[in-house]
């Protein structure tokens, strides 16, 4: 039996949603698995095992102003991918600024079809 390989490094690491302490991440899935997945988070000196192999999480606990180094690791048996990595400085303003903006799009949404 031939011994499995380390899977790639996940790809394409974005953010998705910002809340007040923290972000969701997205990302895909590596090219080559190698075996069955779950994914390790790295920001600041905090480490979370996902312990699933779902390609999103929600990254709570991150203080506001404070610019944090994000990896995302793939392991499968063999052991852990390299990193895909992002810098992100956190700013819960972008929270309340995105509710002002939901709020006049659908203001806006309702006033046209009112006005229809």
């Amino acid at each position: 039996r031939a011994k499995s390989s380390v899977p790639t490094k996940p790809r394409h690491l974005t953010i998705t949603r910002v809340f007040q302490d923290g972000v969701e991440l997205n990302w895909m899935p590596p090219s080559e698995p190698n075996g069955e997945l779950h994914y390790i988070i790295q920001y600041g000196s905090n480490t979370t095992n996902t312990a699933s192999n779902l390609t999103y999480y929600n990254l709570t606990g991150l203080v506001n102003g404070t610019t944090y180094n994000i990896t995302v690791m793939a392991v499968n048996s063999a052991g852990n991918s390299t990193s895909d990595v992002m810098k992100y400085t956190h700013n819960s303003a972008t929270v309340s600024k995105c509710k002002y903006i939901m709020i006049f799009i659908g203001i806006r949404k309702i006033m046209q079809k009112i006005l229809i």
